[in-house]
This record gives structure tokens, sequence and C-alpha cells, in this order.
């Protein structure tokens, strides 16, 4: 929270010209510029205005607005052709307001890494007469989207802190008991509450033609020579453990394969995989098939202006320039007018604002004098899709509450680290007053005894000295 009593930055008072370096990115033929955010609080002090964050200023700003939500199977329309298609992936599109790079960007780390989903964890292989080598056929397994909501289980071995507790063998009266708990199971063990089974027992063999009754000839397609020619994530096969039929009985719920037509193998009569698959909860930090999101990306709005009216047929030029359509015509004042219609669209290619205007349309001239391209510093635009675990909402929500975890958690940490020092100082101080009363000037009283036991220590040494001698004129 900032203390000053200067108006803020943000609030205007600014001039134009240090407005657009503080809160835009230009982009020129050459390179952008001006990249850097201007984060010194009193980098505006002279003109009596304050750059520090504040609460109440980030509160103003600070803005969320979604701009589409695509479900897999939903009819969309292409931003740049505007043709309609089918939609084969689960997407959102929003826009973050009022918030710098980093914030931004830890978001985005977020949703990539630290979001947790279930995923193929071991692969138990009974059988494996493919071409493709056991190790490579776990991974690809390992990377097929499964649909469970993660919220629903454990991690396996969270509370698995001592290696007796996972070798804490499991009570087997305990699997029948109908009212299952995290308490009936040892930590770092398998069980219902944290592992799903899938099971793959796929062997291929050579179809029979219904009209000569003999094997189908080599001239025919491999679908129509082959039965379960192609391995396909549609054979993996959930089996229940325990009391999860009774979890999962809305078959909405159920877990499954998230897409059914992800190729795992290819197989020839005689050829079979038989396999056990284990699915567990995890994290994209510890591999990447635990990530929930296929691409999570976020750039920084456009912004196109024009030094003066493009209008006639520099209009139509700069229309047909521009590959993503941003610009469109218009009549202003009775005239065809260029704008920019879909500002979203542009990708920075700079194509705009490349060679001269052509002669006989215009004044002449460069086009990046007539068009300026800008980004806008403080506003995001995400674009996330997921693998199917949770829905786009969803992970966004998932993302944003481990962002909130990790800033109470810091926030715990400096209340502790305050807490130390504050302890510390008091240490330092009563330390302080000890060394003082060790170093004081001692008292006669301390002197006169001191002096005492040192002469009383010289007459007892000299005692000791007549005796040993007395001791060797004897011997003598």
């Amino acid at each position: 929270m900032s203390r000053s009593s200067r108006p803020h930055v943000k609030d205007g008072g600014l001039p134009s010209d240090l407005e657009s370096i503080r809160s835009r990115v230009s982009i020129t033929n050459q390179a952008p510029h001006h990249t850097s955010a201007i984060l010194d609080p009193d980098a505006f002090a002279s003109l009596q205005l304050d750059n520090s964050w504040n609460q109440e200023v980030f509160e103003k700003h600070f803005r969320i607005a979604v701009q589409s939500i695509e479900r897999r199977g939903d009819m969309v329309r292409d931003p740049v052709s505007g043709v309609e298609t089918e939609s084969d992936s689960d997407r959102i599109v929003f826009d973050m307001v009022g918030i710098e790079a980093p914030l931004a960007n830890a978001l985005r780390r977020i949703l990539l890494s630290e979001v947790p989903t279930m995923a193929i964890e071991r692969v138990i292989l009974f059988q494996n007469t493919s071409i493709i080598q056991d190790e490579v056929l776990a991974h690809r397994l390992g990377l097929v989207p499964i649909y469970a909501d993660p919220r629903q289980f454990q991690y396996v071995r969270e509370s698995a802190t001592q290696a007796s507790a996972r070798r804490k063998p499991r009570n087997p009266k305990e699997r029948d008991d109908k009212s299952v708990t995290s308490t009936q199971h040892p930590d770092g063990e398998e069980n219902e509450l944290n592992t799903l089974v899938f099971v793959l027992d796929v062997k291929c063999t050579r179809k029979i033609d219904p009209k000569t009754g003999r094997p189908a000839g080599e001239d025919k397609a491999d679908a129509d020579k082959y039965d379960n020619h192609l391995i396909t994530s549609s054979h993996l096969k959930w089996i229940p453990q325990g009391r999860q039929a009774q979890r999962f009985a809305d078959p909405a719920r159920r877990p499954r394969p998230y897409y059914d037509d992800i190729i795992l193998a290819k197989l020839r009569p005689g050829q079979s995989i038989e396999a056990e698959l284990h699915v567990e909860k995890g994290i994209g930090q510890s591999h990447a098939k635990w990530s929930p999101v296929a691409t999570a990306s976020y750039r920084l709005m456009p912004e196109i202006l024009f030094t003066t009216p493009i209008e006639g047929e520099m209009a139509q030029e700069l229309k047909q320039k521009c590959p993503m359509n941003v610009f469109d015509i218009e009549d202003i004042g009775g005239k065809p007018t260029a704008t920019v219609a879909r500002p979203r669209n542009c990708t920075m290619c700079r194509e705009c604002t490349r060679g001269e205007v052509a002669d006989g349309i215009g004044m002449g001239g460069a086009w990046s004098d007539r068009v300026k391209l800008r980004r806008v510093r403080d506003h995001f635009i995400f674009s996330v899709e997921t693998t199917g675990a949770y829905t786009p909402t969803e992970v966004v929500r998932e993302a944003i509450k481990v962002l909130k975890e990790k800033a109470l958690t810091i926030k715990r940490l400096c209340q502790g680290e305050e807490n130390k020092d504050e302890e510390d100082d008091e240490e330092e101080e009563e330390e302080e007053i000890d060394m003082t009363q060790t170093r004081r000037a001692p008292t006669r009283a301390e002197v006169e005894a001191k002096s005492k036991e040192m002469d009383e220590d010289d007459d007892e040494s000299d005692e000791q000295a007549d005796e040993s001698s007395d001791d060797e004129n004897g011997s003598d």
C-alpha cells in the first residue's frame, strides 16, 4: 500500500509522450521500443506523481473479461476468414487488465505445471508382441488425457513421510468395508481413494471374407483385412476398485480417456498387447503428462493508430495489405475510410507499415508514417486450451486458487520472519545486558577476595615444592 500523498500516475497527469512510454510498447519496422515497464516508485516524482503499487488503484483498474469459451463439438467462427467450423478442442480466451507481466506469467506457469490432474503413472505389461517397444508404449500411454476429476482423489504419497508407513500392510477386512475413509489405508499405497485402474487387452486377427469364407485378400485396405489393427485410446477399459463404481455411478463422471481416437500402436495378425494401467494424481512439475492444458499463452493487446485519415483507394490498399483481416472500410462523411475493426486479430506482422503508398492514390510517403502499431502494456489476452480433465473455466479457477495459496504462504512466511526478527532482537538485547554485567568493573570486596585466593594458591604451591625437595634429599 502506497503511503504517498501525491496523486497516482495511473489516474492521469503525465504528458502524452511520457504516458505513451509508460503504458504502451511501440512496434516499428526495426524492433519494439520501450519494452521494459517503469516500476520505480519515484520515477515521476519530479512531476509530483506517485508510481508505486497501490492496492486501491489496483482494485480500481483491474478487471477480467471472458471473450469466448469453446467446447469440443461447438460451431465456432474463424476470426480471419469468418468461416464456421466444428471445434475439436476446449478453449477459453479472456482478458486480464491492470496487471504487470510477472503476475501474468505466474498465472501462465501455474496453468502449465501446478494444477493437478490424473494420468497413467504405472504400466504393468503382461504381453506385448507388437513392433513398438515396451518403454515407448508406456510413454505413449502416459500421455493419454484421462477424464477424471482430480479433486475427488488424493496423492498416493501425499502423507507417507516414513518408510515404515509405506511398508505398512493393508488389512484385507477393511477393503470390503462400505464406509471407506482415508484412515483405513496405509500412507503411500495405492487404493481406491488415490488410484484408478484401466486395462488394455487387444489382439489383432485377420478378417474372413463372408463370400468366400477365406481370409480377406491382400489387395484390400487394412480396415477391411484386419480386426483391431489399430490400438486407440478407446480400447482402454476402466476397472472400478472398491466403491468407485458407486462414487462414479453417473455416466457423465465416469473415468475414461477424454479422446477416443488417439492411436497408441499398430498390430498385425497374431500380435497382441495386454497391460494393466494405474492412474495417479500429480502435477506438471513432475511430468508433462500431468499438465492440464495443451497450450496456455498470453499476449499484449494490439493497438493500431492512424496519424491521418486513410480514405479512398489508400483504404482499399491498406485493407488488402493486411493478411489477418484487421481493417474494414466504412462510409464516413461520404468517403470510404479505413477503420480498425478487429484489432485482436493483429499479430504485429507489420505488413501494414511496410513499403510506400502507391503513386496516384495519395500524397505518397511511407506507410509507417501513416500507421502506428503499439501494444497496451497492462492488457493481457490469455488463450488456454485444456486437455479435458477440466473445463476451460474450471482450469482457470483452479490456477487462481493455487496462485492465491502461494500468496497466502508468502504472507505467513513474512509474518513469521517478522516475529522471528523481533525475537532475535530481544535475544540480542538480553545478550548485551549479560555482556554489560560481565564486563563491569569489579568491586573492592571482589578484588580482595580474588587476592586472598591467589595468596592461598601460592602458599600451597610453596609447601608442595618443599615436600618434594625433602623427598629428594631423603632418597639421596
